[in-house]
């Protein structure tokens, strides 16, 4: 099982370094992984987990079984994002965040179907996943993906 995860590791990496266009400056490495930085986010990527783990580890997690159980792209059809990458981040006091992004780096967000503001509630079937974008477009109203 060991030997598997490496290879898989190694395998996100080759993808990754294939993805992404080194342009200094721009771009942090960790791991071999070159990372976009994102000067307006309040955290830095600290460390890429194999993507196995979000079921293997972060199944039952409050936030990251949304992914596990519900999949891993958008709910929103006519988006094509999906969550490529299990990242590890520190925010500005030290606190680090396990999250799932795209394959550009991007958060990948848990909406609310029915939104908290109109009753909706915690459950995991009143969660979906979703691109930040579609996530922050969609705010507070009801619409059925």
């Amino acid at each position: 099982m060991d030997r598997l995860k490496k290879d898989y590791r190694q395998l996100e990496r080759d993808v990754v370094k294939q993805r992404v266009k080194e342009d200094e400056g721009k771009f942090v490495v960790i791991d071999g992984l070159s990372i976009p930085k994102r000067p307006y986010y309040d955290w830095e990527v600290i460390e890429v987990l194999p993507f196995s783990d979000l079921y293997d580890m972060y199944g039952e997690h409050k936030r990251l079984s949304v992914f596990a159980k519900k999949g891993l792209k958008c709910a929103n059809p006519n988006c094509k994002k999906v969550a490529t990458h299990l990242i590890v981040t520190k925010d500005h006091g030290g606190g680090r965040h396990v999250d799932v992004v795209d394959d550009e780096f991007k958060l990948m967000n848990v909406d609310h179907i029915v939104p908290k503001s109109k009753g909706g509630d915690e459950s995991l079937d009143n969660k979906q996943p979703m691109c930040e974008y579609h996530n922050s477009l969609k705010s507070n109203q009801l619409i059925p993906y």
